[in-house]
């Protein structure tokens, strides 16, 4: 093959390079970076309406040094894919090691564009996290959220209730009627507490844990949703037992919950609205 020969096929393998860089460019979604060692230059191809001239300065602190660690070699496989943040936008990055004599010449990528991806695993997660019936959060998730608010603030106070005699309600008046009472009760739970953490932990029984420890504002609340369930006795006769536990700091989890549980049953027979657990 002679110079002439040789110089047309390098053109030809460039404007099929441009071409494909043409084809990307119509992808809003996707840019192509690479970057070359020797110079240290990044160069980006993207047809995006974000601006990623400067786009190292946007990651997050954490996915910088991720990048950087891409772009120096550090990253062990030769080619890889990984999810970085951009400001509020996720990407999927892709990249591979280019050698040339055995040693690094130049880093090429794709980053596309995933928050529809990420939005929708999002939703998922969220779904997975709630009960299907109430769409308050199920017993394994809120076990997790009040576990880590008693390791981080070292106090709180653990409401545990249940509607009395549920399953007598169910044979009376139909499983589906029962699930309203569970919907609406759940929903006036949200209303009272809805700064605190709600949960569903099986059948007629919820918790909800309060940061606030404040006697009086623990009953002010207790209150307000026994006003509530009140007023719909008038429609739907059926009443709640509830059992408050405060947190000593020093607790497990199930040490905290056994408390509000037995002051819950407590409360049953005693056949009070509420019990309060005392060391």
């Amino acid at each position: 093959m002679n110079k002439y020969q040789v110089i047309k096929c390098k053109l030809k393998i460039l404007k099929l390079k441009l071409n494909s860089l043409d084809t990307l460019k119509r992808f809003k979604n996707i840019t192509v970076f690479q970057y070359m060692v020797k110079n240290q230059r990044l160069y980006i191809v993207s047809s995006s309406c974000c601006s990623y001239t400067s786009f190292l300065n946007d990651l997050k602190e954490k996915d910088e040094l991720i990048f950087k660690d891409i772009l120096l070699g550090l990253n062990q496989n030769q080619s890889d894919t990984l999810q970085l943040k951009l400001n509020n936008d996720w990407f999927l990055v892709e990249y591979q090691y280019i050698y040339k004599r055995k040693h690094l010449y130049r880093i090429e990528g794709l980053l596309i564009h995933i928050n529809d991806l990420k939005k929708y695993e999002n939703q998922l997660l969220e779904i997975s996290r709630k009960d299907g019936l109430t769409y308050l959060y199920n017993k394994v998730t809120v076990e997790e959220m009040i576990k880590n608010e008693i390791d981080n603030l070292k106090q709180g106070t653990l409401l545990m209730g249940d509607i009395d005699s549920f399953k007598k309600l169910n044979d009376q008046l139909g499983h589906l009627q029962g699930d309203q009472i569970l919907k609406w009760f759940a929903s006036q739970l949200n209303e009272v507490f809805h700064s605190d953490v709600i949960g569903r932990i099986g059948g007629d029984e919820f918790v909800v844990f309060m940061k606030d420890t404040q006697h009086n504002e623990i009953i002010r609340k207790l209150n307000m949703l026994f006003d509530k369930v009140m007023y719909q006795y008038e429609k739907v006769p059926f009443s709640i037992s509830v059992g408050i536990a405060s947190y000593n700091g020093q607790d497990t989890y199930e040490e905290f919950f056994n408390k509000a549980d037995w002051a819950m049953y407590k409360a049953k027979t005693l056949k009070q609205k509420f019990y309060i657990y005392e060391e």
